[in-house]
C-alpha cells in the first residue's frame, strides 16, 4: 500500500470507468438486436447506401481538410516562430481565436458571411456584377470542407509551432555554413526535425474532422451532405436504433488504432 501503489490503482480505475467501462457497453451493444444478439447492425451498415455514402463523405472531408489544414497551418506556424513578418502576435491571437470557437458559432458565422440568398458577400457579388448567381454557396460540399478546414486548421498551426520554436536552429546555420542551400536545409534537417509534428498535426486534424458535428448538423444537412455524426444523430431520433448507432460508430474507432498505429511506424 504504498503510494506508488496506490496511484497506479487510482488511474487504473479512472481508466477502466471512463474508457474500458463505455467501449465495453458500446461493443456489446453493437450486437444487441430485437431477436437476441446477431450481426444484423453490421450488415444493416453495409447495405444501407445512406450509410455508406455518409462514410465515404467523412473520410474525404476527413482526408481533404487533414491536407490542406497542414498547407495553412505549417507555413503560418513558420512565419510566427521563424521570421519577423509584422503582427505576428495578432496572427496568433486570430489562430487561437479560430481553435477555441465552437464549429457551431463558426458555421452560423460563415452562413451569415456566404449564405446562397442573405451572405454578405454574396450581396455585395450581386450588388456589384448584377448577377443572379451567389459567389460562394456555403450549402455545398466545398462549404462544408471550407467550413471544417477553418475549424480544425488551428491544429496543424499549434504542432507546428511548437516544433518550430522547440528545434535547435544550429544544426540548421551549420548546414548554411558548410554550403547547404535553403531548399537542401528545408528537406534534409527543417522536415525530418518537424515530422513527429506533422504526422501527429495530420492525424489529428482528420480525426477532428471525422468526428465534427455542429458544423455537418447546420452546412451539410442544409446541403443534403451527410457524415457519419449526424446520421448518428439521426438514429436516435424516435425510435432509437441504439445497436444500429453502436455499429455505426466503431468503424471510427478502428479508423482511429489504425492511424495511431501508423502513426507508430512512421515516427519508428
Amino acid at each position: 500500500l504504498n503510494p506508488p501503489t496506490l496511484v497506479w490503482v487510482g488511474i487504473t480505475a479512472v481508466l477502466l470507468v471512463l474508457v474500458v467501462l463505455p467501449m465495453y457497453h458500446l461493443i456489446a451493444k453493437s450486437f444487441v438486436t430485437e431477436a437476441g444478439l446477431s450481426l444484423v447492425n453490421y450488415t444493416e451498415i453495409f447495405r444501407v447506401e445512406r450509410f455508406q455514402i455518409a462514410m465515404k463523405n467523412s473520410l474525404f472531408v476527413g482526408f481533404v481538410c487533414a491536407v490542406l489544414g497542414m498547407v495553412m497551418g505549417a507555413p503560418l506556424a513558420w512565419l510566427v516562430s521563424r521570421t519577423d513578418v509584422p503582427g505576428r502576435n495578432v496572427i496568433r491571437l486570430c489562430v487561437l481565436g479560430a481553435f477555441v470557437t465552437p464549429g457551431f458559432v463558426n458555421a452560423l458565422s460563415w452562413i451569415l458571411l456566404a449564405g446562397p440568398n442573405a451572405g454578405v458577400l454574396n450581396k455585395a457579388w450581386r450588388f456589384v456584377t448584377d448577377s443572379g448567381e451567389p459567389l460562394i454557396n456555403i450549402f455545398s460540399m466545398e462549404g462544408l470542407i471550407l467550413v471544417s478546414l477553418a475549424t480544425v486548421y488551428p491544429l496543424a498551426f499549434l504542432f507546428m509551432y511548437n516544433a518550430f520554436e522547440m528545434m535547435d536552429t544550429e544544426i540548421e546555420e551549420a548546414a548554411k555554413v558548410c554550403g547547404a542551400g535553403k531548399f537542401r536545409i528545408l528537406t534534409s534537417i527543417t522536415i525530418p526535425l518537424a515530422w513527429p509534428a506533422i504526422v501527429a498535426g495530420f492525424i489529428l486534424m482528420f480525426l477532428e474532422s471525422l468526428i465534427l458535428y455542429g458544423v455537418p448538423a447546420v452546412i451539410g444537412v442544409q446541403a443534403q451532405v451527410y457524415v457519419v455524426t449526424t446520421q448518428l444523430w439521426s438514429l436516435f431520433e424516435y425510435p432509437p436504433q441504439i445497436g444500429l448507432a453502436a455499429a455505426l460508430s466503431l468503424p471510427l474507432l478502428l479508423i482511429t488504432l489504425v492511424l495511431l498505429w501508423l502513426q507508430r511506424k512512421m515516427l519508428s
